[in-house]
């Protein structure tokens, strides 16, 4: 895997998964609420939606007499009516704001892990991009090419997010018109490549190389 993929993979993880546990669990020992809840966790959705029933629950208490429980701000028991000595006062608005300040936080965070997924997903397309034979022979070919051997140094790699489309049906067909970055000691470029692909065998119609300082590009279809 790529840092890119890792990356996000761990932020969407971590935020979309991990942490809705974790604050479910912590919702349940708060407002005594059994943390079985949490189970549902087995899946990301299932985990966000047992946190915010347990985040947004009243709280309970237990019944001194039958042991039943019962909403914190109840003066008697529904089960057996036993009055209890002390009751919580029902939660103030202010407590209400700062519940939905923290839910606008945890859509933060939401947000945060929405963002790592599409890293991991990004990063699994350019890992599609850069294994595929169609990007390795098109880096192969500018590497041996001495023009641009001498304009970038050696060795010439490929670099950043690959731009474009490579489409195959097995090893046998397919078509490939990429952008691709490339570097070395002395510079960078960017490597055009279109072509298509036939009988295993890559043909290509577009294969050059923009220094992108001015000069024209190195078309690699040329003789050196």
């Amino acid at each position: 895997m790529h840092f890119l993929e890792i990356s996000g993979c761990i932020l969407a993880l971590l935020c979309l998964w991990v942490l809705p546990i974790w604050l479910g669990l912590k919702a349940a020992r708060r407002n005594h609420r059994s943390p079985h809840w949490m189970w549902f966790g087995v899946h990301p959705f299932g985990a966000w939606i047992a946190f915010l029933v347990l985040q947004f629950a009243a709280p309970l208490k237990a019944c001194s007499q039958c042991g039943e429980r019962v909403k914190s701000h109840a003066r008697i028991c529904p089960y057996c009516t036993t009055p209890f000595e002390e009751a919580l006062p029902a939660p103030a608005p202010a407590a209400r704001k700062k519940r939905w300040l923290f839910l606008g936080g945890l859509a933060a965070a939401g947000a945060v892990g929405i963002a790592g997924f599409l890293l991991f997903t990004l990063g699994m397309v350019e890992s599609a991009f850069k294994g595929s034979g169609a990007y390795q022979q098109a880096i192969q070919k500018a590497a041996a090419d001495p023009r641009v051997v001498q304009l970038l140094g050696s060795p010439v790699q490929g670099g950043g997010p690959v731009g474009g489309s490579i489409s195959t049906r097995g090893d046998a067909s397919g078509e490939a018109d990429m952008s691709i970055p490339i570097s070395g000691p002395n510079g960078e470029a960017r490597l055009y490549a279109s072509g298509k692909l036939h009988a295993g065998v890559w043909t290509w119609q577009t294969l050059e190389v923009d220094p992108k300082q001015g000069q024209p590009r190195i078309n690699l279809l040329t003789s050196h």
